[in-house]
């Protein structure tokens, strides 16, 4: 048996040595780190530290049948956690949740339902995992870490064709030239005269 122990202030200002064994030295790190947050808290979390995502989850519906959402919005809530994510992920601990498991489901749902479940799957898993930071047995929502299904980004833009600049030069007839060759749009019906080049 392996035992990892550290000195850890308490909420009394004190310090405590606190010990944690277990068969192997990084379970028993781990052991310690969990003793550690556990202390930490101020309040009692809604489901234990080692949980499974399930169990957090019906915790996080209850919360939202107590809400007022519509009662549209709380079905397709529930719908969701049932049909997409509770079969992905409903298992995993909460610690196992990560983004790559995240990324997979999100990858599934949307080859087999479409872009609007995995949008659903990815706003209840957001709640979900939100509830768990709150309540410290998280750090991060995983799923902030993920990009949207199906969404395109931005095309960049191009200096110079900033959208007022390219509605008054296509009003007056003419190609909405970059800054860098003409400095402003002209205002007026009369084309824009030439200087003849110097010899």
């Amino acid at each position: 048996m392996v035992q990892a122990g550290a000195s850890f202030r308490d909420f009394d200002g004190g310090r405590r040595y606190v010990v944690r064994n277990a068969p192997i030295r990084a379970q028993a790190e781990r052991r310690l780190r969990e003793a550690f947050r556990d202390r930490g808290r101020t309040e009692t979390p809604p489901v234990p530290t080692d949980s499974r995502l399930h169990a957090l989850a019906a915790r996080w519906l209850a919360d939202v049948d107590d809400s007022e959402l519509a009662d549209g919005t709380k079905r397709l809530y529930r719908f969701t956690v049932h049909a997409y994510v509770l079969p992905g992920l409903g298992e995993l601990r909460l610690r196992e949740v990560t983004v790559p498991a995240i990324d997979r489901l999100l990858a599934s749902v949307h080859t087999d339902h479409g872009p609007g479940a995995a949008k659903s799957a990815r706003s209840v898993l957001s709640g979900i995992l939100g509830l768990a930071v709150r309540h410290g047995l998280l750090t991060t929502t995983t799923p902030s870490a993920t990009p949207p299904r199906g969404a395109r980004p931005a095309p960049p833009a191009v200096p110079g064709h900033s959208p007022l600049r390219k509605l008054t030069c296509c009003r007056n007839g003419w190609p909405p030239t970059p800054r860098r060759h003409v400095r402003t749009c002209p205002t007026s019906s009369t084309p824009p005269r030439h200087r003849p080049a110097h010899r």
